[in-house]
């Protein structure tokens, strides 16, 4: 984690380092797609993520959106403008993409196997079976 400055503030033991924006940080993974991070700030400062970069990452604090800005070459930052206490989700919006195709699938899953057992079902398995079974010979009694 960065300041505006550049000051590195989280160092190596998770400690607050001196000379910089950030009074408190707290930080708590909610998925691999997901964290929430709790700032305490006397300033804007720059969050740095250690995922990969990627431009579908995104942090929300207090009702805005801050884009994913590459850091390093590789791997994300957010400048974030808020100051006090207030709370920062990250989150990759590739994920709900993902998670919405997903349910689409399923459903056409549902419906296409619905559809087949509901056919199957009205004909009459054994009534099916039957014609299936007969129709080689059927075919074969024509060509007599």
């Amino acid at each position: 984690l960065e300041d505006q400055n550049d000051n590195k503030i989280l160092n190596t033991n998770n400690k607050l380092s001196e000379g910089n924006n950030i009074k408190y940080l707290d930080f708590r993974k909610i998925s691999s797609s997901k964290w929430i991070v709790k700032v305490n700030s006397t300033g804007p400062y720059t969050l740095v993520f250690s995922n990969s970069y990627h431009p579908m990452w995104r942090a929300y604090a207090n009702g805005k959106e801050y884009d994913s800005i590459p850091s390093y070459y590789f791997i994300n930052s957010f400048q974030i403008n808020e100051t006090g206490n207030h709370e920062v989700t990250i989150e990759f919006i590739g994920q709900r993409i993902q998670d919405i195709g997903i349910i689409i699938s399923g459903m056409a899953y549902l419906v296409c196997f619905g559809y087949l057992f509901f056919e199957w079902k009205r004909e009459g398995s054994y009534s099916q079976t039957l014609k299936l079974k007969n129709k080689p010979t059927n075919i074969l009694k024509g060509i007599k």
